[in-house]
């Protein structure tokens, strides 16, 4: 099957044109902005007491989940969680609970999309330490939590 000359020339123009249209426009600057998961906090928690922990409460109050914390952290173990934003220029926070035979570990970050104003927190009971240490600024912080008793 054939077809006539004035058919063909025409897809051609069109086709040019929507060439010509791409190469104008890819040469055009845009404005930078963050993708989703651009901004993802990773927490890892160091459980150096003799007991297991287990997850009470976990609530991604920023972002999303992108490694959901684990159900339990074995005596000496070790649990690690992940969120990441979920929205140009979002930025990521949560919380999880894990309960203990002297009461909760409360644990909170959030790592707003200004990425300097980051904040880290880890509340055990008395008979607990729970310290934060790590990367606390930037686009990808790590928070290291240590709980010992």
């Amino acid at each position: 099957m054939t077809l006539p000359g004035f058919r063909i020339s025409g897809m051609r123009a069109v086709g040019a044109a929507v060439l010509a249209a791409g190469t104008l426009t890819a040469g055009l600057p845009t404005m930078a902005s963050a993708d989703p998961g651009d901004y993802t906090t990773k927490v890892i928690v160091k459980n150096r007491t003799g007991e297991v922990m287990v997850l009470t409460h976990s609530q991604v109050t920023d972002g999303e989940w992108i490694q959901y914390p684990p159900e339990t952290i074995a005596s000496n173990g070790i649990g690690r969680m992940s969120t990441a934003s979920s929205e140009d220029e979002g930025g990521t926070g949560g919380t999880v609970t894990y309960e203990t035979d002297y009461g909760d570990v409360v644990i909170y970050w959030n790592d707003p999309d200004t990425s300097d104003n980051n904040d880290f927190k880890c509340d055990a009971p008395d008979e607990l330490t729970c310290s934060t240490i790590g990367s606390p600024n930037g686009q990808h912080p790590i928070l290291n939590v240590d709980i010992f008793d």
